[in-house]
Parts: structure tokens; sequence; C-alpha cells
């Protein structure tokens, strides 16, 4: 398991850091009280905890800007997300109340998926688009976007 933090690019690199920091720190408070099993049959709290007790890794993305935040924020919205997540928005004093990091925990099998985010792997590769839903595909392709973090 590893989180993944996908970070504002208009941030220098401790900001970034910091950032992802503190949407770590959200994701604890959001799961830290989810003890029934969702639509999947997860319990979300147990795959964060798990990381925490057991991987430790944490890899940060440059997402681009503001849109390109919100859109993530949008799609791991959805309710066929079963994957802990959460994001980070500064105060109004500071920033404007931007978004500025989105950390979400996710097993090897998706974090080691390497898909060419141009190519059409609806078409081109059957045998990977029936390892995984439609949400996980577009979760593996939109990981792959993003460049490391500098």
């Amino acid at each position: 398991m590893r989180c993944y933090h996908f970070g504002n690019m208009y941030l220098s690199s401790i900001q970034q850091g910091i950032q992802a920091a503190h949407a770590q720190m959200e994701l604890f408070i959001k799961y830290s009280r989810v003890y029934q099993p969702d639509e999947f049959g997860y319990i979300q709290n147990v795959k964060l905890f798990d990381w925490a007790e057991n991987y430790k890794t944490m890899i940060c993305l440059d997402a681009g800007h503001n849109k390109e935040l919100n859109d993530i924020e949008e799609f791991l919205s959805n309710t066929e997300n079963p994957y802990p997540w959460a994001t980070f928005r500064e105060s109004s004093e500071a920033l404007g109340g931007i978004l500025t990091n989105i950390a979400i925990i996710l097993p090897e099998e998706i974090y080691g998926e390497f898909v060419d985010v141009d190519a059409d792997v609806y078409k081109s590769e059957l045998g990977w688009r029936s390892r995984y839903s439609k949400f996980e595909q577009e979760l593996i392709r939109m990981k792959n976007k993003y460049r490391l973090a500098k």
C-alpha cells in the first residue's frame, strides 16, 4: 500500500510536503470513526491503519493547478471509490481556502499498474480492462498522468 498525494503545482517543494502531511492527517480524522462496512464490504479505516502500521510510503505528485485538483476531488467523490481518501484546503486567511492536496491510500494492484495515459486501454488491452472496474481504470490512468512533485 502507498499513500498517493496530488499536490498543487504552485506551491514550493517544502509547501507541497507540508500540505501532503495536512491531507494525511485529514485521512485519519475522516476515517477514525468508520467501523461499518461500506457498500463494497470494506471497512476503510482498516486499509488506512494497515498502511500506517505496515507500509508508510508516501508518493507526492504534481497534480497541476486548482481546477485539476478540483476535478480529482470530484472523481474521487464517486460512490464507486473503495479507497480511503481526503482533501486539505488552506484557511481562507492563508490562501483563500484553496485546495492544496488530496491524499488516497492505494493497494499495490492499483499503484503497480503503469498504463500509457495516451493509449486506448479500453480497446487495446482487454486483459487489463477485465481486471479492474471502470473507476479503477480511470484512477490508474489519473495516477500515471502526473509526475513526481519537485
